[in-house]
């Protein structure tokens, strides 16, 4: 071993080790991660540059050229860690696309303009875009509230909500264009914003892929069934929604089938297809070290729980799943949700699968608003 080296190796010991005891649950490596990220990349780094510094004192004062190759090196591995441990990590949760309104700053605040082309321009309100009143509504848990539009059918209401959940960095809006079609079929609607999302409370730090998500898809559950007139609910999620749809499920067997488009078989293995698609030359250990960031960001112990692959298959008996998605999905692949059928019984269990070919992630509604209408009706009218 190089002697330059072991000033670098002594100082990550003497880092791990002076942090050791702070990690409770010895389960889980990315606990370690997780501190690092909390008490900030400069401290941490100025830590090793010293542990390095009294190395290089003690051991190669005279050496000039052994010395800038050590700082060097140093330097280096501390710049090459910013971008696993924070940025990259923070990118997945709050990607470019994410905008959230502080409603603590602007009470009456609403809802970031944005020229989704996914959303076909429909971006304002039910009103505006469908001529149908709605109610401006909150719910939520652990005192913090979620935001959102609950729209009725103008005649004849069945008795059915089906509560609606959008994607990471997106918000209610994303299926504002579908709503038309459950109204007139008389079905209620509720479109609200997550935590961390749109016009609900958090303090942007985006999406937890499925932690509070779930909890708030929860708490939506139990806000609909409470309502007068509202007898049962349905849930309707693409991407992250569609996986949350499908562990909210396991959890509350209130509802009473679930409509999951383009979901997530597990937040690992879609964080690792994630980063290899925007970061194809990563080596694979990098890929996995910057997910397990994310992980101990979120909370690894709460992740690790809520896989929809594990988690679907304490689905209720009664409980159907209509699983959606699009072949040209290069987000989420059209695989997750086969593997989520099967893993769900399939056929058998009376759960149904669409596939639809050339369809993009969100867009299957765009280019096949027929097939989708029929589809998504006859499996609500058979729940």
């Amino acid at each position: 071993m190089a002697v330059w080296s072991v000033p670098i190796i002594v100082s990550l010991i003497v880092v791990i080790l002076s942090n050791f005891p702070k990690i409770k649950d010895k389960r889980y490596p990315t606990k370690f991660l997780l501190f690092l990220v909390k008490h900030g990349f400069i401290r941490t780094s100025i830590a090793q540059l010293g542990i390095i510094l009294m190395c290089l004192w003690l051991l190669i004062p005279r050496n000039q050229i052994l010395t800038l190759k050590v700082l060097g090196t140093t330097l280096s591995i501390i710049l090459l860690q910013y971008p696993f441990l924070a940025f990259f990590p923070r990118l997945l949760m709050t990607p470019p696309h994410y905008k959230r309104v502080d409603m603590s700053n602007k009470p009456n605040g609403k809802l970031h303009p944005t020229n989704h082309p996914m959303w076909q321009g429909i971006t304002q309100d039910p009103k505006t875009n469908l001529g149908y009143d709605y109610q401006d509504v909150e719910f939520g848990r652990q005192g913090q509230r979620c935001r959102g539009w609950l729209i009725e059918p103008k005649e004849n209401k069945n008795g059915m909500c089906v509560v609606m959940l959008h994607g990471t960095g997106r918000d209610r809006r994303a299926f504002l264009r579908h709503s038309k079609f459950l109204l007139e079929s008389h079905y209620s609607c509720l479109l609200f914003d997550f935590r961390e999302h749109g016009c609900s409370d958090g303090n942007s730090l985006g999406s937890s892929y499925g932690v509070r998500e779930v909890e708030d898809t929860l708490a939506a559950i139990s806000f609909v069934l409470e309502r007068e007139g509202i007898n049962s609910c349905a849930l309707m999620g693409t991407s992250l929604g569609g996986s949350c749809a499908i562990l909210a499920a396991t959890i509350d067997h209130r509802v009473r089938c679930v409509i999951s488009e383009n979901p997530f078989t597990d937040q690992f293995i879609i964080l690792n297809e994630t980063i290899q698609q925007f970061l194809p030359f990563l080596p694979k250990f990098l890929r996995e070290l910057t997910a397990r960031v994310v992980f101990a960001h979120i909370g690894a112990d709460k992740l690790v729980k809520l896989s929809p692959q594990e988690k679907i298959k304490s689905l209720p008996l009664h409980c159907k799943i209509l699983f959606i998605h699009g072949t040209k999905d290069h987000r989420v692949s059209h695989t997750h949700s086969i593997e989520l059928f099967d893993k769900s019984g399939g056929e058998k269990s009376g759960n149904k699968i669409w596939i639809a070919e050339d369809a993009e992630h969100t867009g299957i509604f765009n280019i096949y608003p027929h097939e989708y209408k029929k589809t998504v009706l006859d499996f609500l009218n058979s729940a």
